[in-house]
């Protein structure tokens, strides 16, 4: 949720909803048993993004408190309460999404004005988180608010304020028009690589969609949040091992479950304006504890996400 969108929200008067439930329909609440814990209560002042690594290293895309919030930072939590490692900064633009080119991060820098669509200035940067190195790996980007790296080594970037998606090649050539999904935010690719999926967020009422990978003009409505009050306004997503979706809900503090029949749950509630999240890996499996990011600083853990189920 770029800073920019943040002041649409305020244009809707949807902030003054965060911690706000009201009467209206609701995702019933999932069926196991599920853990919440604070890994980090305050990162900093604006968590756009969140990525796991190896050995449980945590690593967010943030805006730190003042007086240094004229810096985004990229940084390392090694286990809850250890000291943040900066692995790369920037000067310009604000905190975008992450995702993982082997051993090294996708980060995207979020530039230039709403949407972006005819005036595309942002870029993804390539870190290596070992020696610190940070190249410039695509340019000319609606947003790059949200990132997902197929196994092909396609890269896809999204505009929550606009229309198009970028598709960036693995050399980082950029096709700024591939496909269109009005206000796509969080981006994951399915566990066969056919679909990519896209969290919308200022959509009415919100919904997550299937991009079709070799045709991106097939676009269909994989779970509609139709009825829910307040509206989500859909931010990150990430998917488990066997194909189950992770949606954040930014005004609900709510983790959203989809499972591969299209049902929803709600695995965790009461996370305020959660941004990302992003499995840790148990032995080479995306089925570990499920962190989430937020807006407000604070960096949450979930267990049980994977084996929890829709009722009924």
């Amino acid at each position: 949720m770029s800073r920019v969108s943040l002041l649409i929200l305020f244009a809707f008067g949807a902030v003054g909803l965060l911690a706000a439930q009201t009467a209206g329909a609701s995702v019933p609440t999932c069926r196991g048993q599920v853990t919440v814990s604070t890994f980090e209560p305050n990162a900093g002042s604006f968590l756009e993004s969140i990525l796991v690594g190896g050995q449980g290293r945590v690593y967010v895309s943030l805006v730190p408190d003042a007086p240094d919030n004229d810096r985004v930072l990229l940084v390392r939590y090694d286990r809850p309460g250890s000291t943040p490692v900066v692995i790369a900064e920037s000067f310009e633009g604000t905190p975008g999404g992450l995702a993982w080119d082997g051993k090294r991060i996708l980060w995207g820098s979020i530039r230039g004005g709403e949407g972006a669509d005819e005036d595309p200035r942002s870029a993804i940067y390539l870190v290596d988180t070992n020696r610190g190195i940070v190249d410039t790996f695509a340019t000319g980007l609606g947003q790059a608010n949200g990132i997902a790296r197929a196994r092909d080594g396609v890269t896809y970037a999204s505009n929550n304020l606009g229309l198009l998606l970028d598709r960036i090649g693995p050399t980082g050539s950029v096709n700024h028009s591939w496909g269109t999904v009005e206000s796509a935010n969080g981006l994951v690719v399915s566990s066969d690589q056919k679909y990519l999926f896209a969290a919308q967020t200022f959509v009415d009422p919100g919904a997550v969609v299937r991009i079709d990978r070799s045709r991106p003009s097939r676009v269909i409505t994989w779970w509609s949040a139709a009825g829910l009050d307040p509206k989500p306004f859909l931010d990150g997503i990430t998917r488990d091992d066997l194909g189950n979706l992770y949606v954040t809900s930014f005004i609900r503090g709510e983790i959203i479950k989809i499972d591969r029949r299209r049902r929803a749950c709600v695995v965790a509630s009461g996370i305020n304006s959660p941004t990302s999240l992003n499995f840790g890996f148990r032995n080479r499996l995306r089925s570990g504890r499920l962190f989430v990011s937020s807006y407000s600083g604070a960096i949450t853990s979930i267990t049980g996400a994977q084996k929890a189920s829709v009722p009924g």
